[in-house]
């Protein structure tokens, strides 16, 4: 969403990598449920997750239930789907971070925005937008889908599984079949082509919704190669054609085949993860060396500031865990609680709760963002959880 969210800039944070050695890889089996997770013993991790949840409901919670997409707020001036969607995944994390059953309303945050009036059905940007007519992009579709699978993995809410099903049947609806197209394939970045704001097709959008593929793979017993043989289509597509000579993926490609050779964090980590699903669904060994190698150079090229949006670098720092997960390599994990750590001393206001990310041309932190907070209440919950957090949906 990279073209149609300003880019945040966080006052340069001073972080230092702490590299460990790392253990060669190791084949990771289907990743069992995330019910019954036993947390890790309360840090400050786990007391800055709570306390950024308790500030998100502060601020951001409306009359009825709901979130405000900025604070201050006016009226019923409801969140867009992709800060919800951020928020209700870290929603998710601290319920299972407090070890105890989660909510089975999940699905039920993400109702206002359904649209059935065209086919497939898939979900609206906003809230009580004109169906039939409204906005819809393929990135917020999928990470809806990704919160709905955790949801199903967490509580085995068959009903959230199904939609996830829908949506991804609805991201493939994305994918450019037009052959006559430069760089041929790709999932759009929007619905509404052929405006040409939208007419592009985007690293974020293809990888997101490779990802989707491959949980959905996993979640329904790895018996439909349908999921898999899409998931490997997409991740071949971006590979292909918005990889830069160092490894690391451009944004988008349009029309005229012009590459937008901007590296965001976010992109390079739903290429990671999206790498080490499918080498945990087929065993090759090439997946799991690129997703290292994209690490890598990811943490040279953007740390130790990680100056982007703190919910690009929340994907990217989620997407390092499941890499984790099958390397053994603490490093990424020291990276992402440096940081944290940074962000809560430098840009975490004591007095409202808030963290004072700087938005816009203006640099104003006024108003705050639902979505800077949200990325911050995942990152604090993952690192809490400690490495089981690895397991999550991404």
């Amino acid at each position: 969403m990279s073209s149609r969210v300003v880019v945040s800039s966080v006052a340069a944070l001073a972080i230092v990598l702490v590299a460990t050695a790392a253990a060669g890889p190791a084949q990771a089996p289907a990743p069992p449920t995330t019910s019954g997770r036993t947390a890790a013993p309360v840090d400050r991790n786990a007391e800055r997750a709570e306390a950024t949840l308790a500030s998100i409901e502060q601020h951001f919670s409306t009359r009825d239930g709901r979130f405000h997409e900025v604070f201050p707020s006016t009226g019923d001036a409801y969140s867009t789907l992709w800060p919800l969607t951020q928020t209700i995944l870290g929603m998710l994390f601290v319920s299972q971070l407090r070890d105890r059953p989660l909510p089975t309303d999940a699905p039920d945050y993400f109702e206002p925005y359904w649209d059935t009036t065209t086919s497939p059905p898939g979900y609206l940007a906003a809230m009580f937008e004109s169906s039939g007519s409204g906005r819809k992009f393929f990135d917020d579709n999928a990470w809806t889908g990704l919160d709905l699978v955790e949801t199903y993995r967490s509580n085995g809410d068959s009903a959230a599984l199904t939609r996830a099903v829908q949506i991804f049947n609805f991201t493939v609806s994305g994918w450019d079949d037009a052959p006559t197209d430069p760089d041929p394939g790709g999932v759009w970045w929007a619905q509404q082509n052929p405006n040409p704001r939208f007419a592009h097709r985007n690293t974020i959008s293809t990888a997101s919704s490779a990802e989707l593929a491959l949980r959905l793979y996993e979640a329904t017993g790895r018996i439909d190669t349908h999921y898999l043989d899409w998931a490997t289509r997409m991740y071949t597509w971006v590979d292909s054609y918005l990889r830069g000579s160092n490894g690391l993926y451009g944004d988008h490609v349009d029309l005229a085949g012009q590459v937008d050779p901007g590296q965001l964090t976010y992109n390079q980590g739903t290429m990671i993860g999206a790498a080490v699903l499918l080498y945990r669904s087929s065993g090759n060994g090439e997946y799991l060396a690129r997703a290292r190698a994209t690490a890598e150079t990811s943490l040279d090229v953007f740390g130790p500031d990680y100056n982007q949006q703190p919910a690009y670098n929340a994907v990217f720092f989620r997407n390092l865990l499941l890499l984790e997960a099958d390397t053994r390599d603490g490093h990424y994990r020291a990276a992402m609680q440096a940081y944290a750590d940074t962000v809560w001393d430098t840009l975490h206001d004591p007095a409202t709760g808030l963290f004072n990310f700087a938005n816009g041309r203006s640099r104003s932190v006024e108003p705050h963002r639902l979505l800077d907070q949200a990325a911050m209440l995942q990152i604090y919950a993952l690192l809490a959880l400690g490495p089981d957090a690895a397991d999550v949906t991404i």
